[in-house]
């Protein structure tokens, strides 16, 4: 991760992308975080750095301004794979 990933804004569809591309990772970990009764840190850095926690960040105020719909796909794409990652 670089000094500036958490601090640019990644475009919704990016943002859809990458989260997609970690349903797999928390499927396989999904005992994992179900024993911890969290999230392991590095799932959570790699949701943090595709953008998901900015995603509704409207874009005046430097975030991507992602739509209902957007936020939506991401919130639906994680839940399939395991469901505490949508909780976060």
């Amino acid at each position: 991760r670089g000094p500036d990933v958490a601090d640019r804004a990644v475009p919704p569809d990016d943002v859809l992308a990458a989260v997609r591309a970690l349903a797999p990772t928390a499927a396989a970990r999904a005992a994992e975080a179900e024993a911890a009764r969290r999230l392991p840190t590095d799932l959570l850095a790699a949701l943090r750095d595709a953008g998901c926690f900015r995603l509704s960040m409207p874009e005046s105020h430097g975030g991507p301004g992602g739509d209902l719909p957007a936020i939506a796909g991401v919130l639906e794409a994680l839940p399939p794979a395991d469901a505490p990652p949508a909780w976060t």
